[in-house]
């Protein structure tokens, strides 16, 4: 049975609604999924620990993008004690960064500090589209890892 006068709502149906519904969904729909597949089926693989052993390192292997001498790749940093600044409070910290595999060298793009462990709770500050130059990556540093996982010639 189709309601045509729903009372909460006050939407009439008819058709001329019935596509304007249709259309919203069209585009709402690929959107949602994406987000969806993003945050519940990103496999984050270990990668290390830093040397104090407060922070364990992680790669979501299929966020992987080459294109050319350049590949983008998602990190997650979880940190076992709360890191503080002055206003934020934050244990885990997701970055998408470009690495340069002929320069040898990392540009951070984006970052999201979260409330909890492993990107679970709520974004507490982010930064996007950041205008980062390129920057050396130190040797025998996580740094290192990530950046020989980016760049493998797998």
């Amino acid at each position: 049975m189709l309601v045509k006068n729903h009372k909460i709502l006050k939407w009439k149906y008819n058709e001329k609604n019935n596509i304007y519904l249709e259309q919203i969904m069209n585009k709402i729909l690929p959107l949602l999924l994406l987000i969806i597949s993003t945050n519940v089926f990103a496999e984050w693989t270990k990668v290390t620990d830093n040397s104090d052993g407060d922070m364990t390192v992680y790669v979501d292997y299929g966020s992987i993008k080459k294109k050319g001498n350049k590949v983008k790749m998602l990190d997650l940093s979880d940190f076992k004690t709360v890191h503080k600044t002055k206003s934020y409070r934050y244990f885990s910290q997701l970055s998408l960064n470009e690495y340069d595999c002929e320069e040898e060298t990392r540009r951070m793009l984006d970052f999201h500090w979260y409330s909890e462990n492993m990107k679970k709770g709520n974004i507490v500050y982010s930064e996007k589209n950041i205008n980062d130059e390129g920057k050396s990556i130190p040797t025998d540093s996580i740094g290192t890892d990530l950046f020989n996982i980016a760049c493998s010639k797998k």
